[in-house]
């Protein structure tokens, strides 16, 4: 069934919203569970060796697994399914983190162990994450429900995990200790697992061939070539270039402002760790509340525009900081920064989605999450740089340099234009085609 052919929302039987409503669900006890672990294991690696070293190390480890498994992972969504592949990433997560107080109980988790464990959990993460971005569609479409509403409903199901899992997991900790948590978190994707067995559909089949970015001849599938083609269909098309670029560039800047530049901020301005806390609260407020209202108003909205105007807003919440207001005005600049990230998101996954073959989804959802993953590291190393050599003013001048330039080149880019263009025929015809 296509999309011009689905029935409207209101005709919609209530049983063909399940599978969507059951795959958000899926995603948002996923994400508590992977929240809450992001807070237990380096508490446990610093109470249990008291090194900040090595709790850093053990961080540094999480991280590298991420962006590898983030650009190489894409290609098994493709082969073996976007359903396989979300179960296989969260049974290994609840796998590896009920090993280690399992393994810690029997005297038999030296920190080489726990490191291997750490990286063994984290491999799968950025693949099930893609994966379930590469599902949406075919969840979202029988529903009657939009790209751009299925996305923003997905972005926002995640921000509020994870603006409940960390509160959660320190109450947890001091309840029933950090072995606690950890089980709390074996059961979070235990329950995920079970929504997904149970109530998400699996695919009628599993793509066969890889289709060519033009929609020529099947290519050999060989796993190497395979990641390579969901890069290269990425970086051929010109709005998912352009889109992807600005997005790597913001995703140097967000890092460095809010993990490096902020904390910073906070210190030097109010010498106490709660207001860092109050801001980055204000930060996902705004970013909640902008993609409920735009999963409201979607369909009645040019996505260019959307998209333009709410990275404008964003840069004027870093032009707001760069003034050390009061804080009551630096709360107001936090949600202005959050605001982007519901609508902007959406708009460009529903794009994703909309221009990538079926046959390439699971790599191109993969390579999208990889560039966004590799600015963190570079960004937030940057940012501390600029804070050494130029001082706090300098690096937000220097930081809303940047944003306003992104904002300038999206403003400028004709490419935007396509972004309200009629979407482009599926995969399914190439694929017939070829």
């Amino acid at each position: 069934m296509t999309s011009s052919t689905l029935p409207p929302w209101r005709g919609c039987p209530i049983t063909s919203k399940i599978p969507l409503a059951m795959l958000l669900l899926g995603s948002g006890i996923s994400s508590l569970g992977n929240t809450m672990a992001a807070l237990a294991i380096p508490w446990y690696v610093l109470t249990t060796t008291g090194s900040a070293a090595l709790t850093g190390v053990a961080a540094s480890v999480n991280g590298a697994a991420v962006v590898f498994a983030a650009l190489l992972g894409g290609a098994l969504i493709d082969r073996l399914g976007a359903r396989r592949v979300i179960i296989a990433a969260d049974v290994a997560s609840g796998v590896t983190v009920a090993l280690i107080p399992l393994l810690a109980i029997a005297g038999l988790l030296p920190f080489w162990a726990l490191l291997l464990l750490i990286f063994a959990g984290a491999l799968l993460d950025p693949p099930g994450n893609a994966a379930r971005q590469a599902l949406l569609p075919d969840v979202a479409a029988p529903a009657g429900v939009s790209a751009e509403r299925a996305n923003t409903a997905y972005t926002t199901v995640l921000q509020l995990a994870q603006l409940a899992g960390a509160p959660l997991a320190g109450l947890l900790i001091i309840g029933v200790g950090v072995s606690g948590v950890l089980w709390v978190d074996v059961a979070t994707f235990a329950a995920a697992v079970a929504l997904l067995l149970a109530l998400v559909p699996g695919p009628a089949r599993a793509a066969t061939t890889a289709v060519a970015p033009d929609g020529g001849a099947s290519i050999p599938r060989r796993y190497t070539r395979e990641v390579a083609e969901g890069l290269q269909f990425l970086l051929r098309d010109p709005l998912l270039r352009a889109l992807v670029l600005t997005g790597t560039v913001q995703s140097l800047l967000g890092p460095a402002l809010l993990g490096v530049v902020l904390p910073v901020y906070v210190l030097r301005l109010f010498g106490t760790p709660v207001n860092l806390g109050l801001l980055l609260a204000a930060y996902t407020t705004g970013a909640i509340a902008s993609g409920a209202l735009y999963a409201v108003i979607a369909p009645a909205l040019p996505r260019r525009p959307v998209l333009v105007h709410t990275v404008l807003v964003m840069t004027l919440g870093v032009g707001l900081l760069a003034l050390t207001p009061p804080l009551w005005l630096m709360l107001l600049a936090l949600v202005l920064l959050g605001l982007e990230q519901g609508p902007g998101p959406a708009i460009f996954n529903a794009l994703v989605q909309r221009r990538t073959p079926p046959a390439l989804r699971g790599r191109v959802m993969s390579a999208v999450i990889a560039f966004a993953l590799a600015g963190g590291p570079v960004g937030v190393l940057l940012g501390g740089l600029a804070l050494e050599l130029a001082g706090l003013r300098l690096t937000l001048l220097a930081l809303l340099a940047g944003y306003t330039a992104t904002w300038l080149v999206l403003l400028r880019n004709q490419e935007l234009c396509a972004l309200d263009a009629p979407p482009l025929a599926t995969d399914e015809t190439q694929l017939t085609e070829s």
